[in-house]
């Protein structure tokens, strides 16, 4: 009986040995392996029928070790996991492999351990270790697959790559270890799965899981930037493109479709952008059409343990399903899982709803049109009549001494005035209150982002630079006319604003000197100069000559090149814009289409070349500034010769009144202009006048063969084609200059 009590004593401590646990004579080394202690000889002598140990002890001792060492290592992982700060995919696996070892192992050692304890109180034989050899074959493989997982997981913290990995198990030629890295698989991803619910149905992201790809950004430098220039009650708190980002790294493979990324973020962050930006916290999704399959419904409804949202989230496709066979699990990787295709339609049904409404709100409620149209009237200069009256205006201000500084409030003053005597008071409200008025310091004013008109000596006196229209865009618009395209917008703006001033100087100085000739003639008749044979008279008429035949054909470049920048291209790219607009349908459609907008006009006005060459920038900035340089030069000529002018003026009157009085008209001949005629007879000027026309020329022709290369050399498109008849004219009324 002795010795019988020494077999039960070998079958209970094999129930250790499958624990991980040390018996008398079974027990694990320093090593972890195996030691069976010398058995007392008589059970080796008991009758084999009679016998618990019964043939091929030793192998069977050796299986139950093997699967108390898959054991150990599988309940090592899952106390590190609970130990730690795991990630949540990592505890929901730990407690999956918890349970599975409770339903399937746990259970089965409490069965034998009740057998064990029959067979200590009675004879019968319902419990041997060959017994525990047969039954413990498939338990064994089980643990083997959770013990390799185990391994394999070590060291990997990240929720989405212990999905990935998990679904690599997956790929397995053994359904067995299939279907078990299925169920693990299935709970482990509930975690996860229900962070993209909580994304993708109300906005919310988990910010202290580490395991989600999508992620919140800190505000950004645009966030900022905007809210200084934009003085209203509303916060920044969502920039589209920037507040939300994708980890690439944190799609799960085989979890999320690589297809379904961009749409989980464009839905999650359109949710938000409703909330924050449109101000609109009522608004919810309505994913009941996505809910058709009444007998799926009925059939999750008949356990009472599952919720109404846990239903949705099945239904939804927010719930890992494993394949119903191994056939339909090779198949799911080319045509997708069951769940891959349910979320697909409940992913595109949100994303239409949320794109629809928000395109409609910006549209209707925030007059997105209508502001993009004043963007394009004030700092795209689109309202001609404004934009006169307002160089009418500030042309004192800007040309003052620079020591006067200048103030935005006093600016203001002047721009309400032009919109207060042009039509573009007409405009509505809504947009006219958000014009404003930018002044940039010296180091805001780079020339790669502004285009600058300036003299050498003008580069710290200048204001026409430092000024610049603003609009206040605002707060849900400002996701389509970002800080870029603000950037964009004052560019452009500068360009325009330049080419604005030049053609004014060129208006300006054309009535000056037309006021000084009509002066000259005036003087000429008073005096009874011969006009034919008189020479300072020839040399002045000569220099007003040259100065107007250049003027004019300054003019003629500026003219052109103003007709194809707000006909060709502003007025063609608006036109692409109102009709993208019109057939966007999401947010960023709208703004690729603005974007897209801005970098054609960008493009086409000839700042930059397709490559993103600055020559053709710099070759018009050579050009304005010549003529820049000869209203300078034009503008201190006449205002000398205008003193001198209202000199003679009032010596002529003097002398009159001395000749009625019977004295001598002139007393002095420093008096007499008829040999200077106001200074216009210096051959000096006459030189500076026909270098600048020939500078001016030879620049011309830098940019006309510019252009030719580009419109028809290596790079030439159809973008350029427009400038065909820009090229063409320009060309032939510099080659008819009679100054040459």
């Amino acid at each position: 009986m002795a010795n019988r009590n020494d077999e039960i004593l070998i079958l209970r401590e094999c129930l250790y040995t499958l624990q991980g646990m040390n018996g008398t004579n079974l027990y694990f080394d320093q090593e972890a392996k195996l030691q069976i202690r010398n058995l007392d000889n008589s059970l080796a002598q008991n009758n084999p029928s009679q016998s618990l140990m019964g043939q091929g002890s030793n192998d069977a001792l050796r299986l139950c070790f093997k699967a108390g060492w898959y054991y150990c290592r599988i309940q090592e992982f899952i106390m590190k996991t609970n130990s730690t700060s795991s990630s949540a995919v990592a505890k929901a696996l730990a407690t999956a492999l918890q349970d599975h070892l409770l339903d399937h192992y746990h259970s089965l050692l409490a069965n034998w351990e009740a057998k064990l304890a029959d067979i200590s109180s009675s004879d019968s034989k319902t419990l041997s270790l060959r017994q525990l050899l047969l039954r413990l074959r498939e338990p064994t493989l089980q643990l083997e697959t959770l013990a390799l997982v185990t391994d394999g997981l070590k060291g990997i913290k990240r929720g989405s790559e212990i999905l990935t990995a998990l679904f690599k198990h997956a790929w397995h030629g053994d359904s067995r270890h299939v279907t078990l890295i299925q169920g693990l698989l299935q709970k482990a991803s509930r975690p996860w799965f229900d962070a993209l619910y909580l994304w993708t149905t109300q906005g919310t992201l988990i910010m202290d899981r580490e395991d989600f790809f999508v992620y919140k950004t800190h505000q950004t430098k645009a966030h900022s930037l905007i809210s200084e220039r934009c003085h209203d009650d509303k916060n920044h708190e969502l920039n589209w493109n920037d507040t939300f980002k994708i980890y690439e790294d944190r799609v799960p493979r085989g979890i999320l479709d690589q297809t379904l990324v961009q749409p989980s973020l464009t839905v999650g962050k359109g949710i938000n952008f409703i909330r924050l930006c449109l101000r609109d916290a009522g608004w919810k999704l309505d994913l009941s059409e996505n809910t058709n399959d009444n007998e799926e419904v009925f059939s999750l409804k008949r356990g009472d343990h599952i919720t109404e949202e846990e239903i949705k989230k099945q239904l939804w496709g927010f719930r890992y399903h494993p394949p119903k066979d191994f056939m339909e699990f090779r198949s799911s990787r080319s045509s997708g899982t069951r769940q891959a295709s349910t979320l697909c339609r409940t992913l595109q049904l949100a994303e239409k709803q949320i794109n629809a409404y928000i395109v409609h709100v910006l549209r209707e409620r925030h007059h997105l049109m209508d502001h993009l149209h004043g963007l394009k009237q004030f700092l795209l200069l689109g309202q001609g009549d404004f934009i006169s009256a307002l160089l009418e205006g500030l042309y004192p201000v800007l040309e003052r001494d620079h020591k006067i500084r200048l103030h935005k409030f006093s600016l203001m003053g002047y721009i309400d005035n032009a919109l207060k005597s042009t039509n573009a008071i007409q405009l509505p409200s809504w947009v006219l209150e958000r014009l404003s008025v930018k002044l940039f310091d010296e180091e805001e004013t780079s020339p790669p982002s502004r285009f600058q008109l300036s003299l050498q000596s003008e580069k710290d006196t200048n204001f026409w630079d430092k000024f610049a229209l603003d609009y206040c865009v605002p707060d849900p618009l400002s996701a389509i006319v970002h800080e870029r395209a603000m950037e964009h917008y004052h560019q452009v703006f500068s360009f325009l604003w330049s080419l604005k001033r030049v053609e004014f100087l060129l208006n300006l100085t054309w009535r000056q000197s037309t006021d000084l000739n009509h002066a000259i003639v005036t003087f000429a008749q008073y005096h009874a100069i011969h006009v034919a044979t008189h020479q300072p008279y020839a040399q002045a008429t000569s220099l007003l000559r040259h100065i107007s035949m250049t003027r004019q054909s300054m003019m003629h470049f500026i003219i052109n090149l103003k007709s194809y920048l707000f006909f060709e291209v502003l007025e063609g790219a608006w036109k692409t814009l109102r009709c993208r607009v019109e057939q966007g349908m999401s947010l960023d459609d709208l703004i690729q289409a603005h974007d897209d907008y801005l970098d054609e006009i960008v493009q086409m006005s000839l700042l930059f070349d397709e490559d993103g060459d600055t020559a053709l920038g710099l070759h018009l900035h050579s050009l304005l500034n010549l003529a820049l340089k000869f209203c300078t030069i034009q503008q201190n000529l006449i205002v000398v010769a205008t003193k001198q002018v209202e000199k003679a003026t009032e010596l002529m009157r003097e002398a009159e009144r001395r000749t009625k009085q019977g004295e001598w008209g002139f007393t002095s001949p420093e008096n007499d202009e008829t040999e200077r005629f106001f200074g216009l007879t210096d051959p000096y000027q006459l030189e500076q006048v026909v270098d600048i026309s020939e500078e001016f020329h030879q620049s011309t022709e830098q940019l006309l063969t510019c252009l030719h290369e580009i419109s028809h050399g290596k790079s030439g498109t159809l973008t350029w084609s427009s400038m065909n008849s820009f090229l063409t004219d320009n060309s032939t009324t510099m080659s008819s200059s009679a100054y040459r």
